[in-house]
């Protein structure tokens, strides 16, 4: 793997209550989402990869309103990994 795959930021911004993820390539938040049956996710509608024209919507159902960094991490990059190869 390069150096750029361990390079990756990921934070909670409590005053906005949105996550964010930057590294790889990758700089965007994500926010919280619910649907009738009470069901939670984190989405954001423009996901983009440094280079590459295309524009991704992305959602992580976690199902609950408490995810850890390392949990959110881990989502997010399995969920990037569906649309592009990641290192």
């Amino acid at each position: 793997m390069s150096e750029a795959c361990y390079n990756i930021e990921t934070w909670y911004d409590e005053k906005r209550c949105m996550w964010f993820f930057r590294g790889m390539g990758f700089d965007f938040a994500m926010h919280w989402t619910d649907d009738p049956e009470g069901n939670i996710a984190l989405e954001c509608d423009c996901v983009t990869w440094e280079g590459d024209p295309r524009e991704v919507h992305i959602a992580i159902d976690i199902g609950y309103t408490k995810i850890t960094k390392d949990e959110f991490q881990t989502a997010v990059l399995k969920e990037l990994s569906k649309h592009w190869i990641l290192c």
